[in-house]
């Protein structure tokens, strides 16, 4: 199948909570391409997915969004992206573009390899992985690992931020394109911060925007100068060989890449809280230098609609939002954490 006939493709991560929802869903919006959307989850349950299925038109169906929650994509490749993608490429009207939304803690790079292989390469196109850089959490969360490696060390007396850096490093070095958010929560000092640091991490020339508002999201994604980038992930030394290789489908799909460091886990929240009772719940949850991440949907006292948590560090946001999910008895907070993230004080918090 030629590049004429492959559906391009675009990666977007980015780290926990910085915002990859929310650009997934300006361009859908304003597009007028039918487009499939890959939405990776972390943990068993999966918040993103509702979020945009509540909020799409007519070229991104809920038939469209594939939500995979058996973990983080760079881990499970094999397993979830080549039966996923199948499913999407043979379905009787395929997308014009495939977006796919990876974890907050996943390698782009595992996914990126994908591309090269037989069972991908003839059926969709690489077009490019953007990374969202949230720029407050840059300088409110990452920013601490340095202090917490003073307190924090798990049983082999390891540095537990390992993995975090790990993850930030990897998603950038893997970059097309850089879109520092959140502009408005940081200081100009803060955001050149942020490049100067990016441009430091890596030898090559990567785009930057520097803003959430003044560019084309269709522009970068779909239009004439879409990034499409398919041709360059075949010019290495490891991938001729692989393609001379008498077997196509023998690959080594494993990586060093593993999340022992973290820890999720989802509660129950029960419908008789208002919303200041949540907030300051959530406050007292977030005492806790263990937790990075909460995200979900909750129903308070005082309002018929969904109540949309999201947390990034200490920086809670909630709006409420008409749902079709409203109709439930309960609703539902996800965790991520270090893996020393206290489970059971947390969701005692919630109980009452």
């Amino acid at each position: 199948m030629n590049n004429l006939k492959k559906i391009p493709t675009t990666i977007l991560t980015g780290f926990l909570g910085a915002g990859k929802t929310t650009f997934i869903e300006k361009i859908v919006k304003k597009s007028n391409a039918n487009i499939a959307l890959i939405i990776n989850e972390f943990g068993d349950l999966g918040v993103d997915a509702d979020i945009l299925k509540e909020c799409m038109n007519s070229n991104c169906a809920p038939e469209n969004i594939i939500e995979l929650s058996n973990g983080c994509i760079c881990c499970t490749v094999s397993d979830d992206f080549i039966p996923t993608i199948e499913k999407i490429v043979n379905s009787p009207t395929p997308p014009d573009h495939i977006i796919i939304e990876t974890s907050g803690l996943a390698l782009p790079k595992p996914l990126i390899d994908a591309f090269k292989w037989p069972d991908i390469r003839n059926k969709i196109m690489y077009n490019g992985t953007i990374v969202i850089v949230d720029s407050y959490a840059y300088n409110n969360v990452y920013e601490t690992f340095e202090k917490y490696n003073t307190t924090h060390k798990d049983s082999d007396n390891k540095m537990l931020n390992t993995s975090i850096e790990e993850v930030f490093n990897d998603q950038i070095l893997s970059s097309d394109l850089i879109i520092i958010n959140k502009i408005e929560l940081a200081t100009e000092l803060e955001i050149k911060k942020i490049e100067n640091n990016i441009n430091e991490l890596t030898s090559k020339s990567i785009p930057i925007i520097k803003s959430n508002k003044d560019y084309d999201l269709d522009e970068i994604i779909l239009g004439p100068k879409t990034l499409i980038l398919d041709n360059n992930i075949y010019n290495t030394p490891d991938l001729k060989k692989d393609l001379t290789s008498e077997n196509d489908h023998d690959h080594d799909h494993d990586h060093d890449h593993d999340h022992d460091n973290f820890h999720t886990f989802s509660i129950n929240v029960p419908n008789i809280f208002t919303k200041e009772i949540i907030l300051n719940k959530l406050d007292k949850a977030l005492e806790s230098k263990d937790i990075l991440r909460v995200k979900g949907f909750v129903l308070t006292v005082e309002s018929d609609m969904l109540l949309t948590v999201q947390v990034v560090g200490k920086n809670i946001q909630t709006y409420y939002q008409d749902s079709e999910i409203n109709n439930r008895d309960s609703g539902y907070l996800i965790f991520i954490g270090y893996k020393n993230i206290n489970e059971t004080s947390v969701k005692k918090l919630f109980l009452k």
